[in-house]
């Protein structure tokens, strides 16, 4: 396990040499929660984490570096998944915390904890749908399918928003019990446990060239 935990502190060294980028994108986050779209951050912030990684590593040759190291191809999937899962978890606490402060502050926003299932859903479904692509095929090849899916992903959440601000007060009171959290959250861990098995026999088979 602490091959796999070193990976993913390499990944956050590659994720905090941003610098000013990383900061930005918080701000963004920020806005984004503040206009009542805090169910996109989750597909915001794992960006950094699958195809801007992805794409850093192709062109400086990490991938070949880290086939160099005594770690396994399933483990180095692992780091991945287990990054992932971290920063969708950062969005969810990001989330929250907006919403607190602008209750203190009386200026709104942020992600009410009771919608906070569907961040986690929206984000699971990304990272399911963009991490194994990016694998198997790399950020070049498959960077049409992350983007298209990437505003697939901003459209139907939009759309959620909508139906969600006209829902009457019957569907609210479902969306609010145990029943559609619970459905949600056990869609998306089967989401990632599928993807995940999915791109760890993909990317053991997987070869590199020049």
């Amino acid at each position: 396990m602490s091959e796999v935990t070193n990976l993913v502190r390499m990944d956050l060294w590659k994720i905090a040499s941003l610098g000013k980028n990383l900061a930005v994108y918080v701000v963004v986050l920020l806005v984004f929660f503040q206009f009542q779209m805090g169910l996109v951050a989750p597909v915001l912030l794992l960006y950094l984490t699958t195809y801007i990684l992805a794409y850093y590593d192709e062109q400086s040759k990490g991938v070949c570096l880290t086939g160099t190291l005594p770690v396994t191809r399933t483990q180095q999937v692992q780091a991945k998944y287990l990054l992932d899962l971290a920063v969708l978890a950062a969005a969810l606490a990001l989330g929250a915390a907006a919403f607190w402060v602008g209750q203190l502050l009386g200026i709104g926003g942020g992600q009410p904890p009771e919608q906070l299932w569907l961040m986690f859903v929206v984000g699971a479904v990304f990272i399911a749908v963009a991490q194994p692509m990016l694998l198997l095929f790399g950020p070049l090849k498959a960077r049409w399918w992350i983007f298209g899916f990437y505003f697939v992903m901003f459209g139907a959440v939009a759309a959620l928003a909508s139906l969600t601000a006209e829902a009457p007060a019957w569907a609210w009171a479902l969306v609010g019990g145990r029943l559609a959290p619970a459905l949600g959250v056990a869609l998306g861990w089967a989401a990632l446990l599928v993807s995940y098995l999915a791109a760890a026999r993909c990317y053991r088979r997987r070869e590199f060239s020049d």
